[in-house]
């Protein structure tokens, strides 16, 4: 789950199916760093649904192509080089 429209409308149809077979399911977050802050709000929203089980937040170093710099056009999320952009954000809310 990326947190976008597409990933999202899955869960919550997912999480409808769910709670009318009585089971649960499991979500793989992979988190680009650079998330806005509602996106952020929106993943934790959807960690609590009823019938979520267990959440996979994966926070991997790994290129993705940056189409809003020509001196960069990939960058690295998680870059260990690079200053954690998405920390704090996430220290808040838990």
């Amino acid at each position: 789950m990326s947190g976008g429209k597409d990933s999202g409308i899955m869960v919550y149809l997912a999480n409808q199916i769910a709670q009318k077979m009585n089971r649960t399911f499991d979500i793989v977050i992979l988190d680009i760093e650079a998330n806005y802050t509602e996106t952020v709000i929106f993943l934790e929203r959807c960690k609590q649904l009823p019938t979520v089980g267990t959440v996979y937040h994966f926070c991997l170093p790994f290129y993705e192509d940056n189409y809003s710099s020509i001196l960069q056009p990939q960058w690295i999320m998680w870059n260990p080089r690079e200053k954690n952009v998405g920390s704090i954000l996430y220290h808040k809310m838990r």
